[in-house]
C-alpha cells in the first residue's frame, strides 16, 4: 500500500477531524506528508480542508497547521449551516 493510500485511508477513518502533522506523519512520512495530502486530493478527489491557528507554547506562539477529511454527507452539512471550514 502507498503512503498516499495509506493517508486516505487515515482521513476516511476520521471524518471531520482536524488533525496535525504529527498525526498525519504516521501514514505519510515524517518528510512528505503534505505531499501525500496534495495527492490524496489529487487521486481521489477529496476534499480536505486546511486551518492555521495560533497555539501558545512556553517558548511563545507558534502556528499549527491541521487538515480535515470532509465526506460530502459533512459537506453538506457544512454548507446548511453556512460553517466556515477555517474555523472549528
Amino acid at each position: 500500500m502507498t503512503r498516499t493510500a495509506r493517508v486516505y485511508d487515515y482521513f476516511r477513518a476520521r471524518p471531520g477531524v482536524w488533525l496535525d502533522g504529527q498525526a498525519l506523519a504516521e501514514p505519510g512520512g515524517r518528510y512528505a506528508w503534505r505531499t501525500r495530502v496534495s495527492e490524496c486530493r489529487r487521486a481521489y478527489g477529496i476534499i480536505i480542508d486546511n486551518r492555521q491557528r495560533s497555539v501558545q507554547t512556553p517558548r511563545g506562539p507558534i502556528t499549527v497547521s491541521e487538515y480535515r477529511y470532509r465526506p460530502h454527507s459533512l459537506l453538506d452539512f457544512c454548507e446548511e449551516n453556512h460553517d466556515d471550514p477555517s474555523v472549528d
